[in-house]
């Protein structure tokens, strides 16, 4: 018997019939299932910590598809995967662009949902960094654009909102190297900023006292004589 992946894989299907097949066959290649089909246990099963992977029909919520999307990144950063008869591409655009991680029209073969679901889960554990439409997760660290709200180990922080914007650019590019002249463009608007870049500095130092506390799993590094970069903790 195939050992068990240490991922919990959620389906979320109105239609028993096709979500149990690929039940069935997830769990005989090492994957452990929760199958759900009613819409009511969405959010309580999805924000759970041992949901590590959702796969999701659309079609089960009876909300919008704007709605249903930005909702479902205010429960959970977990990546998804929409599985749908709907191969339509505006409705492809949304999903990706407000809280997909990929897009697959049915009818699919079980054993390419598994390839897909193991590829995207090697690209986010290998940059240590999951970005889900307006969600980026990093280790015990969620930062959450439609909310404006980060939390390090379940604890809320309180950000200003240019603290939070200049988390927002550092976290989304992991290892790029801000100028302070980029960071004053990415949270204070400005363009062609000829003033005085300290105030980046100081909110800099603000936000390290922040977000760099137990439970963090990133920090702010200065790059002396050019600016800053978000690291992830090894």
């Amino acid at each position: 018997m195939t050992q068990k992946e240490e991922k919990t894989i959620l389906i979320a299907d109105s239609d028993r019939e096709y979500a149990k097949s690929l039940e069935n066959y997830l769990e005989k290649n090492g994957f452990a299932v929760k199958k759900i089909s009613d819409v009511r246990e969405f959010q309580k099963i999805a924000k759970s910590d041992k949901t590590a992977f959702i796969i999701l029909d659309p079609s089960f919520s009876d909300e919008t598809s704007t709605e249903f999307y930005k909702n479902i990144r205010t429960v959970t950063s977990a990546p998804l995967m929409i599985l749908t008869e709907k191969d339509d591409e505006i409705e492809k655009i949304i999903a990706l662009e407000l809280a997909a991680d990929d897009y697959v029209i049915k009818p699919c073969s079980e054993r390419e949902i598994a390839a897909r679901i193991r590829a995207i889960t090697r690209r986010l554990s290998s940059s240590g960094v999951n970005i889900s439409g307006d969600v980026i997760t990093i280790g015990g660290m969620i930062v959450n654009r439609i909310s404006r709200t980060v939390t390090i180990a379940e604890e809320k922080i309180s950000l200003t909102p240019k603290e939070f914007e200049l988390l927002w650019a550092l976290a989304g590019n992991k290892d790029k190297v801000f100028t302070r002249t980029e960071l004053l463009e990415a949270a204070w608007s400005y363009k062609n900023y000829y003033g005085d870049e300290r105030t980046v500095d100081q909110h800099i130092k603000r936000l390290r006292r922040k977000i760099e506390i137990p439970g963090s799993s990133g920090r702010i590094a200065t790059i002396w004589g050019v600016g800053y970069k978000f690291d992830v903790n090894e």
